[in-house]
């Protein structure tokens, strides 16, 4: 009966019995090391992200047994930090389908190894598809609730699965003419240009999946590194990551292929800054062309700690063109959205 550190509904899922989980459930346990760290000494948002991925990837490919690939994960808190020497504990299992896309829910908790205590630190949804030998979308095999727990976490599913939609048509509708927004300028603050940056880096067969594609989590850790430097730059001091936001899988990524990763500050409150990070791969046509495509993209959320490693301010934004001044106002928006959904569900 080690202590427990978290919300009602964590508590539960974490002494649930497996017999209660879909057949398909896939649990996964790692030690965190000083290679998972971040320059705060926590381990890294990133390699949490991964290992979401990861073990809700197996929970997918045991339900379909077809080659499936990941290709969205919902908004994401980090609840807790989770610091070196402690287990990543993770479980997943499938909560609704649609006839061309699987839904999978990952819980995580941090676990101390010598006292047992618990805390949930990550909540994640994660949508997969299966694609036949042409790289096209097939159908799915159907999720069939068993319990009473099932279908309420099916019809729970089902719900998120009409967000999702609507949001994409609003994203797709169209945008406002930039022209309309007033610009602010904060002449005090730190610019966009002076925290952003570009990565670059070759993706290899250690980085694919059994679907014949990069891993979903092994980009979103290289995105949430990215976040981070630009954090740290705007910040200069330690940063973590507090929230992964609108995650978008465009195209998927195969070995060979060159990623470019680009992140930049599009909004900062009082303490907390959103970066968007963007993903391209490019691949070689022949020996005098290749094609560029937008594979991923996403809002990250990041804070900045002080030497006792308490959250505090962060240098404001200076606003300097028409555009970022709309990319300003539309992640307040995102910010008091956030901040709704938060006071919402206490």
């Amino acid at each position: 009966n080690a202590e427990y550190m978290g919300s009602a509904e964590a508590k539960i899922l974490m002494n649930i019995d497996d017999s209660s989980l879909p057949a398909s459930h896939a649990e996964t346990v790692h030690l965190c090391v000083p290679a998972d760290a971040n320059p705060a000494g926590n381990v890294h948002g990133g390699t949490i992200l991964n290992l979401i991925e990861f073990v809700g990837y197996l929970a997918a490919v045991r339900h379909t047994r077809k080659r499936t690939v990941t290709v969205n994960m919902d908004n994401m808190d980090f609840h807790a930090p989770m610091y070196l020497g402690e287990l990543a504990c993770l479980k997943a299992w499938l909560t609704f389908a649609s006839p061309r896309s699987l839904e999978v829910c990952v819980h995580v908790w941090a676990e101390n190894c010598m006292t047992g205590a618990r805390r949930h630190t990550n909540t994640a949804y994660v949508t997969y598809v299966n694609l036949d030998e042409n790289g096209e979308p097939v159908e799915i095999p159907p999720v069939v609730p068993r319990t009473e727990l099932e279908t309420q976490w099916f019809e729970q599913g089902r719900l998120r699965y009409e967000q999702r939609k609507r949001l994409r048509e609003e994203e797709n509708a169209p945008r406002a003419d930039i022209e309309k927004f007033n610009m602010v300028v904060n002449r005090l603050g730190k610019t966009v240009q002076e925290s952003q940056v570009e990565l670059l880096q070759v993706m290899l067969p250690s980085d694919n999946n059994s679907g014949g594609v990069i891993h979903g989590g092994v980009l979103m850790k290289l995105m949430d590194n990215a976040a981070g430097v630009v954090a740290v730059r705007h910040c200069q001091s330690n940063v973590v990551t507090a929230r992964l936001d609108r995650l978008h899988i465009r195209s998927h990524i195969k070995i060979g292929e060159l990623v470019k990763i680009r992140a930049y500050i599009t909004f900062s409150s009082a303490k907390s800054l959103e970066i968007f990070v963007q993903v391209q791969a490019e691949s070689a046509l022949d020996s005098f062309q290749t094609h560029t495509k937008d594979a991923m993209d996403a809002y990250f959320i990041f804070v900045s700690l002080n030497r006792e490693r308490r959250i505090q301010d962060v240098p404001q934004l200076k606003v300097e063109s028409i555009d970022e001044a709309r990319r300003f106002e539309e992640g307040r928006k995102r910010y008091e959205e956030r901040k709704k959904g938060r006071s919402a569900n206490r």
